[in-house]
């Protein structure tokens, strides 16, 4: 991995102006693409690190990720230019799109293209997790908690706080019993 520290406030702001531009209908998989497999700033562990820390904080994973990114390579300035640059063209197009929409939401193409924007997000966020769960595979408590996780959220309908406060106990017991065991 590159050291963070190494990444110009510009290549930081314009990295995250290009995952922005880039992510309609979701950013993580977005950003996992251009920080992991493009400019190798983190590595896949790194990545879900920063990931799962930012869906446990309180608000959108997405800027909670990019904060957590930019605080890491630039401090606060990297916290303010990172978030700065994920909403800058999404900002510029949803207020083009406030204007257009009133006059085009109806035209049958229009549906047919948010139709197909809201399916493709589903599939960027469905190959973010199955790349994601490449690293469970040959721990087996890990694929377990994810699975159980899954379950909790699909069958269960429960709420991410339920589902950590459940499950972070869980790992931490197997993890102390495993060790304890070996």
């Amino acid at each position: 991995m590159l050291n963070t520290k190494e990444i110009s406030l510009t290549r930081l702001f314009m990295a995250f102006a290009r995952i922005g531009a880039l992510s309609f209908g979701g950013a993580l998989p977005w950003c996992r693409r251009v920080l992991v497999e493009e400019f190798a700033w983190l590595d896949e562990d790194q990545f879900a690190e920063l990931q799962g820390l930012g869906q446990v904080l309180p608000g959108p994973n997405v800027v909670n990720f990019s904060i957590l990114f930019g605080r890491q390579c630039a401090g606060w300035r990297g916290a303010l230019l990172a978030p700065t640059g994920l909403f800058m063209t999404p900002v510029l197009l949803m207020s083009l799109l406030v204007v257009g929409y009133p006059l085009l939401a109806h035209q049958p193409k229009m549906v047919h293209a948010l139709n197909g924007l809201s399916a493709s997000a589903a599939g960027l966020f469905l190959a973010l997790g199955l790349r994601l769960t490449e690293q469970l595979w040959p721990e087996v408590d890990r694929l377990l908690l994810c699975l159980a996780a899954f379950t909790a959220a699909t069958l269960g309908h429960a709420a991410v706080w339920q589902i950590l406060l459940i499950l972070v106990p869980a790992g931490l017991l197997w993890h102390a019993w495993h060790k304890h065991r070996s």
